[in-house]
């Protein structure tokens, strides 16, 4: 039988909260960058700046590693 443990009780788990941009962007990462930034309308260096801030709040370095994490804390 399976037991359910809080989120405050499970290892390794911390709750992550990403802005609304942030979660634009993580949902637009198989696009490259300069077309994130049209759908947006910001500019790139803005869409540099989040990328590298969802990448440090999940503990990740790359576009792949990110989306798998976002979907296992449902983020997206």
């Amino acid at each position: 039988m399976a037991r359910f443990y809080p989120a405050y009780l499970k290892v390794g788990v911390e709750e992550v909260t990403l802005s609304d941009t942030m979660l634009r962007i993580l949902k637009l990462q198989m696009e490259c960058q300069k077309k994130i930034a049209a759908e947006l309308n910001m500019t790139t260096a803005n869409v540099k700046y989040h990328t590298q801030q969802i990448y440090k709040r999940l503990g990740v370095s790359n576009k792949a590693g990110a989306v798998m994490e976002a979907g296992k804390r449902g983020l997206i």
